[in-house]
């Protein structure tokens, strides 16, 4: 296990009698939980110890996971670059329709 320590922020809603009455889950969202000495800044205070064991899913769970991410951004830049495509066409066809426009004044 290792010990994480864990500050309040002075700009933070919780009160100091609040940390005793709430859930570890509302704790972990209302305070500042790092492995960094943060006792010289004015900004944060140290309001207790976390004690933290983290466990890797097996290799091939990583890999599956990243491998899936990796394909919804594709997915994403695929959807993005053919909005921009539609958008650029547009756009072209808007400069066409005016040089079109312009030419039948001139004509």
């Amino acid at each position: 296990m290792s010990r994480l320590n864990v500050y309040q922020s002075k700009y933070s809603s919780l009160q100091g009698a609040d940390l005793t009455t709430l859930t570890n889950d509302h704790l972990a969202r209302g305070l500042y939980i790092t492995a960094h000495d943060f006792s010289d800044d004015k900004d944060h205070v140290l309001v207790g110890y976390a004690e933290v064991q983290i466990t890797l899913m097996p290799r091939a769970e990583v890999v599956s996971a990243q491998v899936a991410a990796l394909r919804k951004q594709i997915e994403d830049e695929k959807l993005r670059s053919g909005m921009r495509l539609l958008e650029l066409d547009r756009q072209i066809n808007s400069l066409l329709c005016i040089e079109g426009a312009a030419s039948e004044v001139k004509a």
